[in-house]
């Protein structure tokens, strides 16, 4: 029977401020949503679980295998094993493929054992997974997407085999809409207990409980994502409307305070002259003063005391409702319309596609396509000759696109800021404060504080490293920095990945008032349908 506890969980951060607190929690049988703003320290939780971060208070139980699926996946591409060799079938299939061959060994026969259909099993298996991938494909040449399936699908091959619990970060973060049926299936059909970090509607209202991770601890709720939004969105509004109440009772509390408070002093001022002109004892009047005093010094008492427990009520509330608004919006460019890229019969390297594209400014353009289609290499081509423009631009780029293996024309018009899945531009090891004035540089200190306290990073939070930043997090940095690119071509690949759905409606909102051009890759329909996109190009695999 497998289990997963965690008991008054806490983690302080270096500086001394508490990331989040009292967390206890049980795991329950089935899928699991675990939810929370960008920042609030769901991937770290992830980490603490599996023993990666070592929390400051409390103690984690785990009883059975656990298998962990992150979401930087991308360091997997630097590696050249094969897909059979990170599955652990290269030996039996080298076994196989060695007897066909004629060897004796006895290594070679007992390795197979059995299980001679193991070739044949193993490529039907693969071809579920992806038709262009085979067992001796590198996850070096594999697209994100292809990356991710053949890490999910070892993952929950190893999990139904062994019984285990299964912690999947941001699963569907580049995964075409195929892929992400396949891991809609996977996840309905797994019988375990699996605690799912995503920000993906479709796959969150698969849960069936949500778990909402804040600085104060975890509140578990058994409900689909929908059913719990609509709750929240009805205790925000309630909190909200009590607040605005609270605010009304504390000014009217105060303005009773002041007219009471003058009207206690005229009134002993007017005795006390009274008393003087009536040629009232000094003992006498003195003891009318000094009641008058106590009554008046009760009186502000009484009215301290009613103030003061409002600001509590009010000061409750605002915790209540911590979540402070984001602005995000891209730098007006008045520039007249000009044609800013001109591509024809670009032959993309490692797929068969051919693609002409003009984009003009002001134009929005949606790239589509299947995993290992292509999108992320036009994207990056498009970069590279964008860098190479200055010193071509006499010959044209022709040679460019010959030392890049690439056949067809291109024409570039405009500077290009690209904005990679994985956000390259960052500079892990400085600060956020640092990589916006390395791309900001006319920008003033007090003005690059200000951008960063709209995209909700205030106060210390600027001087922490990019490199400790949530996917989040990261992802809101990059977009400001290509927001302030004026004059550029945005080319956008995935940058809904890791946003938070607040987040995630901020930036469609933006880029639908963006009157300058972009390039968007993204495998969310909901997302792209609410960013004021006006031509798509698709690229497919034959």
């Amino acid at each position: 029977m497998t289990r997963l506890t965690l008991s008054n969980i806490s983690l302080q951060h270096s500086n001394g401020g508490m990331l989040f607190c009292h967390i206890n929690f049980n795991l329950p049988e089935g899928l699991t949503a675990l939810v929370g703003e960008n920042g609030v320290g769901k991937s770290l939780l992830a980490d603490i679980i599996r023993g990666k971060v070592k929390a400051t208070t409390g103690t984690v139980e785990v009883i059975g295998p656990l298998f962990f699926l992150g979401q930087n996946t991308h360091v997997a591409f630097t590696r050249n094993e094969t897909v059979a060799e990170y599955l652990g079938a290269a030996s039996k299939l080298d076994a196989l493929k060695n007897i066909d061959g004629g060897s004796i060994a006895p290594q070679d026969y007992q390795t197979v054992g059995d299980d001679w259909l193991f070739a044949a099993t193993f490529k039907v298996q693969l071809a579920k997974l992806s038709k262009h991938i085979t067992a001796y494909s590198k996850l070096s040449e594999l697209s994100g997407g292809e990356l991710i399936k053949v890490m999910l699908w070892s993952l929950f091959f190893k999990a139904e085999l062994q019984d285990g619990i299964l912690i999947l970060d941001e699963p569907s973060n580049h995964l075409d809409s195929e892929t992400k049926q396949w891991l809609t299936e996977k996840l309905l059909s797994f019988t375990g207990r699996c605690l799912l970090i995503s920000h993906d509607r479709m796959l969150l209202n698969l849960c069936r409980h949500i778990a909402k991770l804040t600085p104060g601890g975890i509140e578990l709720v058994e409900s689909n994502y929908d059913a719990f939004e609509l709750q929240n969105l009805q205790h925000e509004k309630a909190t909200a409307k009590k607040l605005n109440q609270l605010q009304v009772l504390q000014n009217k509390a105060i303005l009773s305070a002041q007219r009471d408070t003058e009207k206690a002093q005229k009134r002993a001022s007017q005795g006390a002259n009274k008393g003087k002109k009536g040629g009232m004892p000094k003992v006498l009047l003195g003891a009318k003063q000094h009641k008058a005093e106590s009554s008046l010094s009760a009186k502000i008492t009484q009215h301290q005391s009613k103030i003061t427990n409002i600001e509590q009520q009010i000061q409750a509330a605002k915790t209540d409702n911590t979540l402070k608004p984001i602005q995000f919006g891209f730098r007006t460019n008045l520039q007249k319309m000009k044609r800013l890229i001109n591509l024809q019969e670009i032959t993309l390297p490692h797929t068969n596609n051919t693609i002409s594209m003009e984009v003009k400014q002001g134009e929005k353009c949606y790239l589509n396509g299947i995993n290992g289609s292509g999108k992320s290499t036009l994207l990056h081509l498009l970069k590279n000759l964008s860098g190479a423009q200055d010193r071509r631009q006499e010959i044209g780029y022709k040679d460019i696109l010959e030392t890049l293996s690439v056949s067809g024309s291109a024409h570039i018009n405009t500077q290009i800021c690209l904005l990679d899945q994985h956000c390259s531009l960052i500079q892990s090891q400085n600060n956020m404060l640092e990589n916006l004035s390395y791309f900001c540089s006319h920008l003033s200190h007090s003005e690059l504080r200000t951008l960063l306290a709209t995209n909700g990073f205030r106060k210390d939070k600027v001087f922490q490293k990019a490199g400790l930043l949530s996917g989040g997090e990261k992802m809101r940095l990059a977009m400001l920095i290509a927001s302030q690119h004026q004059n550029s071509l945005l080319l956008l690949d995935e940058p809904d990945n890791h946003l938070d759905i607040r987040s995630k409606h901020i930036l469609s909102d933006a880029l639908l008032r963006y009157n300058s051009g972009f390039i968007l890759v993204s495998h969310d329909q909901e997302f792209v349908s609410k960013c004021g996109i006006t031509h798509t190009y698709s690229l497919t695999i034959d």
